[in-house]
């Protein structure tokens, strides 16, 4: 098995290490499984995301490029109706 699979674009170990069973192209399977990853990574609900906000570090576990980490949060951030400094410039 090669490459990502699934709706969350899981590699092959991520699957075997934190998936839930099932198949990775139905959403109910596959967010459980991605809901694991995190969680393993010390995401604490209700605790912030942001960089150097505590759940930032699970993020980062997530991918390693900075850039992919700061997109992340800052999508999050509009999700979640809040609008960082950045995004009104």
């Amino acid at each position: 098995m090669h490459g990502e699979i699934g709706q969350t674009q899981f590699l092959p170990k991520s699957i075997l290490n934190y998936g839930t069973g099932g198949d990775l192209n139905i959403a109910a399977n596959a967010l459980a499984s991605t809901a694991n990853f995190p969680k393993a990574h010390g995401w604490r609900a209700g605790a912030g995301y942001q960089p150097d906000e505590a759940n930032f570090s699970a993020i980062q576990a997530w991918n390693a490029a900075s850039v992919y980490q700061r997109a992340i949060a800052l999508i999050g951030q509009q999700i979640d109706g809040r609008e960082s400094s950045s995004a009104r410039r």
